[in-house]
């Protein structure tokens, strides 16, 4: 565990989120998990099933780069500023589509979460862990806040091992002294 952050403190740290890939034994093994587009929302129960399994891949890799690049927990009020990488070179992408690839690499920056959910077919309760490294107690705006649009960054260099990137620029926003009144 880390101590909380100095609330004068105002560095910041750069978190470079590789996209994950499914695993497992296969041929699938190693391929890319993709981005979560507004364009490609699940219509069937099965496409939902491996959406939320994307989701949680993009987390639990977002939360190994947080830790990586060594943030500190508990920082108060942050400020995120958020460039997307593709590995293809097209500028009509919009940015803000991708807000289902971006929201659980942003819910990572907050508490874990732990909670029961039940199996429809069996009945049975099972236990489901969203990892989070704690920089924030929250991802609204009282803790979080968003410096300007989501952008497209320069195309990933051929040959490079992600199939695209999410990088977070992570700005502490220091503590404001309260003026008595």
């Amino acid at each position: 565990m880390t101590t909380p952050a100095d609330p004068t403190d105002d560095r910041t740290w750069t978190v470079v989120v590789n996209m994950p890939v499914w695993g497992g034994r296969g041929k699938n093994a190693w391929t890319p998990v993709g981005w979560q587009s507004l364009n490609n929302l699940p219509d069937n129960r099965f496409a939902k099933m491996k959406w939320s399994k994307a989701k949680k891949r993009w987390r639990v890799a977002a939360y190994s780069a947080i830790v990586n690049a060594r943030v500190p927990q508990h920082l108060g009020r942050i400020e995120v500023d958020i460039e997307l990488r593709f590995t293809t070179n097209q500028t009509s992408r919009n940015a803000e589509n991708f807000e289902q690839t971006i929201k659980p690499v942003i819910d990572a920056l907050g508490q874990q979460r732990i909670y029961n959910v039940t199996d429809k077919k069996t009945g049975k309760e099972k236990q489901v862990i969203e990892v989070g490294w704690n920089v924030v107690d929250g991802d609204d705006e009282r803790y979080l806040v968003r410096a300007g649009r989501v952008r497209i960054g320069p195309k990933l260099e051929r040959g490079h091992k992600a199939a695209g990137q999410v990088i977070l620029t992570i700005r502490r926003i220091p503590a404001v002294a309260e003026e008595a009144a």
